[in-house]
């Protein structure tokens, strides 16, 4: 006998704008009360909120913003998750900056034909280079330690004892 599936809940309207929001069998379905983020900040600004909570400008574009909680340093467009956030944390790159430097890079890593996942920096000067995969990511830590880059290239260069009796 084939599983049946919940029937739809149907729609409740936004706190804010009353637009209908469609009710989904989630664990959420209790808290969704705005159609969208920007409602939900408009309407905590228009029934007042903590003084911590307040208005402050983006560390990534400058542009003011209502934070969600007192750590929240930017804005919802440039961190929309908590990864964007570490990076921004880390590499001081939001998603418009991820965006723009694929663009700059033809949609791909920036050494090989697959998709970036991860920010390449150098590790001593802590600067930005571009988007990598993670293969090539890891490859680029051992082109930065010149030391074991060295070692490697003369291991790879000597002769080597046939192990095999």
């Amino acid at each position: 006998m084939p599983k049946l599936l919940p029937e739809p809940l149907g729609e409740r309207p936004c706190d804010y704008c009353s637009d209908p929001i469609a009710l989904q069998v989630t664990r959420d379905v209790t808290r969704k009360k705005y159609c969208s983020h920007s409602c939900q900040q408009r309407h905590r600004l228009r029934k007042g909120q903590p003084k911590s909570l307040k208005a402050i400008n983006c560390r990534v574009c400058g542009s003011s913003f209502l934070r969600n909680g007192p750590n929240q340093k930017c804005c919802f467009d440039c961190a929309p998750t908590k990864a964007w956030q570490v990076r921004v944390w880390k590499y001081g790159v939001g998603k418009p900056q991820w965006l723009a430097m694929l663009s700059v890079q033809g949609g791909t890593c920036a050494l090989c034909p697959d998709l970036p996942e991860v920010v390449d920096h150098d590790h001593t000067s802590r600067v930005v280079r571009g988007l990598l995969c993670y293969a090539c990511n890891i490859k680029m830590a051992a082109v930065d330690d010149v030391k074991w880059m060295e070692q490697a290239n003369r291991y790879a260069n000597r002769k080597h004892i046939n192990a095999v009796a």
